[in-house]
């Protein structure tokens, strides 16, 4: 609604000479800074987004390749987004086992938010950096793990 709208100001101040310039000129500034808000919001909006996209793919782990096609690019982002299974004890479980070779137990801790993964018999040195990584990118950013 513009600043001159008869619902904005008396009828008495509107027709102030020197009001009148003054609310064409926040009318002006007004707009511009409303123009800019809607800019940023469409770049928010992964299938909008335009110089904002290798941020929404940083987010993400995803290669910036700015060779691509903007709809590929957004496509891989939204993909990866979409994707994200639920973290549940199994599949938290499952991962491990794949990763390491050796299923092992986990243990909750609901109050701590945090659970436990404990291997028994490990006669083997396993790549635990590899299973901080996939367990980082499988579990929601308020979980915390450890292991024994």
């Amino acid at each position: 609604m513009p600043l001159n709208d008869e619902f904005m100001l008396p009828k008495c101040v509107r027709r102030m000479k020197p009001m009148d310039d003054l609310l064409q000129a926040e009318q002006i500034e007004l707009t511009q800074t409303q123009r800019a808000i809607t800019a940023l919001e469409s770049q928010l909006t992964i299938s909008s987004s335009t110089f904002l996209l290798p941020r929404h793919e940083r987010l993400f782990g995803l290669p910036e390749d700015a060779a691509e096609g903007l709809k590929e690019r957004r496509a891989r982002v939204l993909a990866r987004l979409n994707t994200r299974s639920p973290t549940t004890v199994q599949a938290v479980k499952e991962l491990a086992k794949i990763m390491t070779g050796f299923e092992p137990e986990a243990v909750e801790y609901y109050p701590l938010y945090t659970f436990e993964l404990i291997f028994q018999d490990i006669d083997r040195l396993m790549d635990l950096p590899a299973l901080d990584d996939a367990l980082d990118v499988m579990k929601p950013a308020h979980l915390l793990y450890r292991y024994p």
